[in-house]
């Protein structure tokens, strides 16, 4: 009679440990070598870390089989360690580290959305077994019923919102794939992702929000022109925002040196950086659309120069004690001055956007202008040069925006009404021969 042996695993390829269930069915717990280093002694290669799995396999050849596979794939690089660390714990231990390159503001979003959003759901899964069915899930609960405040926008957060917080995701897994913390990113494009159908009405409901915002030409007019009777310290800047499109924190980070009142043209090189409602100080535009050269009027030009004088004057005031400039002084403001400094003393000190954003939005009110928000100016420019027939590729280098599709899909409404016009104007043909066939007809 032949005695039965049984095989012994060569070693160093792992070892398997069989164990009954209370059911009677049975699971493999398996030590295998998952990282090698080489002894700077001996030269020799050594195993250096051991990973445990436990495989659910139907007998033991099977568990035999995947411990073979795994030991292939540690041996051609390709394995992916099982670090148990969470989604939650990677973000903020990690990702958040590899991505110091971004700025404090956007690190804050970041984290803010992240933290909000998505670790309620997902934040205490362990990498490697979130699927994208997971993440198909979050996207569809943050469409129906992410909102955190009550609004009359629907219970569901924005498409800009989902949009953000999957591109968060999508970053944040995709940064533990060198690690070989998981295989693939298990984050379907955003296209690929069901969400509630309200997100389309939301769409809309953002493109007539901007539209309300929005002002007519001849309201504009009125409310600088109010301003100016009202010797406003913010006619300057509201003029600016409204002619030139630009963002307030790009308006407020304007230096002297950027504008050149002979060509009339300013340059558009950095924005004020905010966050927890502290100035960390200036960053340049994300994309190279936002660094860009905007055309101004004569007449803001002049008015540009005139505050540059006042300054001039009043900074020579300060220096020297006397109340006019002799002639033939020329007067040099310190080296990075602004257009608009928070303080006459430190002219390179901005104001914060919010504070400006308040005092602005009680100041019109005042004047009897209600509801105007300091964004507003910037929709109140892009619209109108829109409605003016200005092309959207135009338009979408003068206020920095990424690409003409971002510019079409913000201010949907003013193509509408732009196609509208052309329509009417297109029928003018057949209407005026329609008339004359009329007019034939009856003579």
């Amino acid at each position: 009679m032949t005695r039965r042996v049984k095989r012994r695993r060569p070693k160093g390829s792992g070892t398997i440990v069989e164990r009954k269930r209370a059911d009677g069915t049975s699971v493999f717990q398996v030590r295998y070598p998952a990282q090698y280093s080489v002894n700077p002694e001996t030269g020799k290669r050594r195993i250096s870390k051991f990973e445990y799995v436990t495989l659910a396999a139907a007998n033991r050849k099977d568990a035999e089989q995947e411990l073979d596979a795994i030991n292939v794939k540690v041996r051609s690089n390709q394995h992916v360690q099982r670090d148990r660390i969470t989604l939650d714990a990677w973000f903020r231990e990690h990702f958040l580290a590899l991505y110091a390159r971004g700025t404090a503001k956007t690190l804050e979003t970041y984290e803010n959305l992240f933290s909000w959003y998505v670790v309620p759901t997902l934040g205490t899964r362990q990498l490697q077994d979130l699927t994208a069915t997971d993440i198909r899930e979050l996207f569809l609960k943050l469409s129906k019923t992410g909102r955190r405040k009550a609004s009359t926008k629907g219970n569901g957060l924005s498409v800009a919102t989902l949009r953000s917080i999957h591109r968060i995701l999508h970053m944040t897994l995709e940064a533990a794939i060198e690690p070989r913390l998981i295989p693939h990113n298990p984050v379907p494009t955003f296209g690929k992702l069901k969400l509630a159908s309200n997100t389309t009405g939301q769409l809309e409901a953002a493109q007539e929000s901007v539209r309300r915002k929005a002002l007519d030409v001849e309201t504009a007019g009125t409310l600088l022109e109010a301003l100016s009777k009202a010797k406003s310290d913010l006619f300057l800047l509201t003029a600016l925002l409204l002619e030139t499109g630009l963002r307030r924190s790009e308006g407020l980070a304007l230096r002297w040196s950027d504008i050149d009142v002979g060509s009339c043209q300013l340059r558009v090189e950095r924005s004020l950086e905010c966050t927890q409602g502290q100035i960390v100080g200036f960053k340049a535009p994300k994309t190279a659309a936002g660094r860009r050269t905007v055309g101004i009027g004569e007449t803001l030009a002049k008015l540009l120069s005139d505050e540059l004088e006042r300054q001039k004057t009043v900074w020579y005031l300060l220096q020297t004690g006397q109340e006019e400039i002799p002639e033939g002084v020329s007067v040099l403001l310190p080296e990075q001055s602004l257009v608009f400094p928070a303080n006459k003393e430190r002219p390179a000190e901005p104001w914060h956007p919010d504070y400006i954003s308040r005092k602005f939005r009680r100041r019109v009110e005042t004047l009897g202008f209600k509801g105007v928000s300091l964004h507003a100016l910037r929709h109140t420019s892009v619209s109108v040069l829109i409605k003016d027939g200005v092309p959207a590729t135009d338009v979408q280098k003068r206020v920095g925006h990424s690409t003409p599709q971002v510019t079409m899909s913000i201010y949907a409404h003013a193509l509408e009404e732009v196609n509208q016009q052309a329509t009417q104007s297109g029928s003018q043909f057949l209407s005026q021969l329609g008339q004359k066939k009329t007019e034939d007809e009856q003579g």
